[in-house]
Order: structure tokens, then sequence, then C-alpha cells
């Protein structure tokens, strides 16, 4: 023990450990489950797919412009791709369908995905569904923030690229 009967090291931040293993894949499962609520997780891995082994769900009740698509392609010049699709085993594009109309406007030969393990089909319907649904349901925007964001990002989103500088 250190003078004065105090622990070493008493008085300072503990240090970080310098443990950087990579957790082992059942530890993750552990982790994922141990709350009451919370189920495992089907996608728990970013992979990376070339962009042919896609399937698009023939049945997508959701559209897309050209402008939109447009749009998001000039999201991921700007920001590079930033969310993984979301994919079956059998390579069945769950999510992700205008951004990989995007990719393949713009020549993206892989792009990250995540893959829904032991998913039914209907659940992989239900989730095409969903997905779409709940990112428009019950969302806005505060205008007063929005107006004041928009007002500083305005020079910015004048010059292609100026974000990046």
């Amino acid at each position: 023990m250190a003078r004065g009967g105090a622990r070493p090291g008493a008085g300072r931040p503990a240090r970080k450990s310098a443990n950087t293993s990579p957790v082992s894949a059942r530890a993750r499962a552990r982790a994922r489950v141990s709350g009451e609520n919370q189920r495992p997780w089907p996608a728990d891995k970013v992979e990376r797919w070339a962009i042919d082994r896609l399937i698009p769900y023939a049945k997508n009740a959701r559209t897309h412009t050209d402008a939109q698509v447009a749009a998001i392609a000039a999201s991921i010049k700007e920001w590079g791709w930033t969310t993984p699709a979301l994919v079956g085993e059998d390579g069945g594009l769950i999510a992700g369908h205008a951004r990989i109309l995007a990719a393949r406007q713009l020549g993206i030969a892989e792009i990250p995905v995540m893959v829904a393990a032991g998913w039914t089909e209907a659940q992989k319907r239900a989730y095409v569904l969903a997905d779409n649904q709940l990112a428009i349901t019950g969302s806005g925007w505060d205008p007063e923030l929005l107006r004041l964001e928009l007002g500083e990002l305005k020079v910015a989103w004048a010059t292609p690229g100026a974000l990046s500088k």
C-alpha cells in the first residue's frame, strides 16, 4: 500500500483498460438478449456485397422518383454510404431499394449490407412495408429549428463540395 494507507492511484482518474481484443460473438449475443424486452439482433454485422448479388423485392410497394434517386446519389457522393442495405440470406433486398438504385446510377459495384438471418418470408415482406412506413409516420419538423439550420447551411449548400472543406 502507498503511504498513509491510500490505494495506489487514489484520487486520480482510473485508466481505461488496454484490452483491445474483439468481443466474442457469444458475448455480443448475450449482451443483445440480456434486456427483458430486447430480442436478438437479426442483422449484427456489416458485410460488403457485390451490388449484382442483390435481388430487389418485386412487390415493393414503395415508389421512388428519378429526382429522389438523383438526390440520394448526390448524398452518397457527398457523404459516402452511411446506412447498410438490409438483405435476406438469399440476397433478397429488404430495405434500401432507393439507395441501390442510386448506387447503380453512380456505378458503385459493392455496397455495405446487413443480413437479416433467420427471418421467414412473411417477416421479410412485413418489414419491407414497416421500414418504409415507420420512416414517415408521426415524424415532422420543428419549423424554427429547421429555418435556423437551413439558414446557417445556405451558403454551404449553394457550393457543391463546400461542406467537406
